[in-house]
């Protein structure tokens, strides 16, 4: 395959180091991990063939306990995210928030455009915008991960939004939440509210 190349993945940043070419640029999309934990967990209960998706079959509230100490597929979200955002400065890296996307897409079509050095018109960035709403790619029946399992698109795209935790989440769960993203903000000097 020919360079440049786009990989989509969840990799931490270690591995994405390992593999990559010294003139890699990543793009790294962060999002509210209670966002993050009811998207893990609706997709993990996406029904398929009858059964569950993985062998999955944990409550949402043992989930939620698993998600909070790092032992779910993909470990610490914590961890996942604060590696990339140490190296949020990095030449090759842009990191950028999914509230961000949501609150300015067009801006921040133009930002990535920049960071990887390709031009993009007006007109250009209006069809990106068109084609990167929530509504568009749900209805996009040319998902090549849900072709790959064997699931509708509309598996990986539930909601569009960075509130739906509220509707899913006790007070507890989310004091719980709260206290551990506000340690890590204290250290990690986010520029992000998780409210």
């Amino acid at each position: 395959m020919a360079d440049p190349r786009i990989f989509y993945d969840h990799l931490p940043y270690k591995y994405f180091k390992s593999i990559g070419k010294p003139n890699s640029k990543y793009v790294y999309v962060a999002r509210n991990p209670k966002e993050v934990a009811i998207s893990t967990y609706n997709f993990l209960t996406t029904k398929k063939h009858g059964g569950l998706l993985f062998g999955f079959n944990e409550s949402w509230d043992q989930f939620f306990e698993s998600f909070i100490k790092g032992e779910t597929y993909y470990g610490s979200w914590l961890e996942h995210v604060s590696e990339w955002w140490r190296h949020r400065n990095d030449e090759n890296v842009l990191f950028i928030w999914y509230e961000e996307l949501l609150n300015d897409l067009p801006g921040s079509i133009k930002r990535i455009a920049e960071f990887l050095e390709q031009p993009v018109s007006e007109k250009l960035k209006q069809e990106i915008c068109e084609k990167a709403s929530f509504e568009a790619m749900k209805s996009d029946k040319d998902v090549k991960v849900a072709d790959f399992l064997l699931l509708p698109p509309s598996a990986f795209f539930r909601a569009g939004t960075n509130k739906s935790w509220k509707d899913v989440f006790t007070k507890e769960q989310n004091s719980k939440m709260d206290k551990l993203l506000m340690a890590a903000k204290h250290v990690l000097n986010w520029n992000i509210d998780f409210s």
